[in-house]
Formats: C-alpha cells, structure tokens, sequence
C-alpha cells in the first residue's frame, strides 16, 4: 500500500477533522479510512464518490520467497524518487518485517492486517509499536456480533451504534481503521467518530471480547 499525496477534488465537502497518524518523513495518514477490497464497476464508483464526500482520505500479501525484499525496495525507490510520500504493506508478520529492515535498513511505515475486537492481540500491536510500524486494520466489522451485550451497552450509553463503538475502539488503540460500506448511511456513520470518546473500562470490556475465544 502507498500514501499518495493529496490533491484537490471538487466534490470534497468541507474538511472533517480526525486523529492522524506521524509517518516517516513528516507525512500524515489520517486514522479513519475507506476500505475498497471487491469494490467493483458502478456499485464500488459510488461508495468511493460517497466516501470521499463524507470526508475520508487514501488506500497485498507478501510476495514469495526472494521477492518479498525485492518489492520493497522498489517500493523504496518509488519513495525516494518523489513518486509517494510513504510506504506500507499488508499482512506481513512481525518476522517479515524484520526481513525487510534487516535487507534494506528500513521497515514499513505503515502494516495492513485484519483487526477487530475478536483479534486483538496486545503482544502483536505492541510489537508493531516497537518496530515504528503503524497498524491498519481492516475487516474491522467482519465477524464481530454487532447484537453482543458489551458493544450495545457502550453503544447506549453514548448515543450511538455498536458499529460505531468498534471502529471508535479502534482509534483509543491509535490503529487507523478502514471500514467498507457501499450504503451511503453507513459510509457516513462510519466516519462520524469524533463526537464521542470511549471510557478505559469500556476499552477493556471490548479487548476482553477476545479472550472468550481461547
């Protein structure tokens, strides 16, 4: 994945402030993005126009064998070159990252990896954290029971919707989040998180959600 630079689109409404996350060479990757995987002909045009309206910005497997180090360096000389201002990759483990770094002296700036309440794992985040690698996760609805007592609890007491609650649990986590939606209310109430903030007890009660599996 790449972040390429903003530029100016007229159907941009008015900006909406949300949390960014500092990358390696000054650059600024917003924290709530637009998901796209199997977003296709008209259907996936609009959800993207709609996205872009409602105020997102920006966004896959490691190649094989010798390869993995040599796409990253392309993707290094793309960065170098002015052609992006900063580079990512997506479902690369701890130990592929370390390859990376060891090969060419320079780690992602950014790993996309499915992230929800049921596979959160604070050891892997934590690992990221000490890497300066910054998560991205994705599929972050995918899976969840949205009906569960704990997010509709949360979800009432702050006047929203448990969907909600996960992807603003997402961000008390400081992992940027990328929801997909083709439905134009979603794609809005996806993006409306900053109005509420999630307690630390309430962040627990979600991570514990994770353990109910093991």
């Amino acid at each position: 994945m790449t972040s390429w630079p903003q530029g100016t689109l007229s159907l941009m409404t008015e900006a909406v402030a949300v949390p960014a996350k500092s990358l390696p060479g000054g650059v600024e990757m917003p924290m709530i993005g637009f998901g796209t995987w199997q977003l296709r002909g008209r259907t996936g045009r609009q959800a993207m126009l709609t996205a872009l309206q409602a105020g997102y910005r920006l966004v896959h497997w490691p190649p094989a064998g010798r390869k993995l180090c040599h796409v990253w360096q392309e993707f290094l000389n793309l960065r170098d070159g002015g052609r992006v201002r900063a580079i990512g990759v997506s479902n690369y483990s701890l130990a592929q990252i370390d390859r990376l770094a060891e090969v060419t002296g320079e780690a992602p700036a950014v790993n996309q990896i499915p992230w929800s309440p049921l596979r959160h794992d604070p050891d892997l985040l934590a690992g990221h954290t000490e890497r300066g690698v910054a998560v991205e996760g994705y599929s972050p609805l995918k899976g969840t029971n949205l009906s569960d007592p704990i997010l509709v609890d949360i979800a009432k007491a702050h006047g929203v919707t448990p969907a909600q609650v996960v992807l603003r649990w997402h961000l008390e986590h400081g992992i940027t989040v990328i929801p997909k939606s083709v439905n134009p209310e979603r794609i809005a109430a996806n993006f409306d998180l900053m109005r509420f903030s999630l307690e630390p007890d309430q962040v627990a009660r979600i991570d514990a959600l994770s353990r109910r599996l093991t």
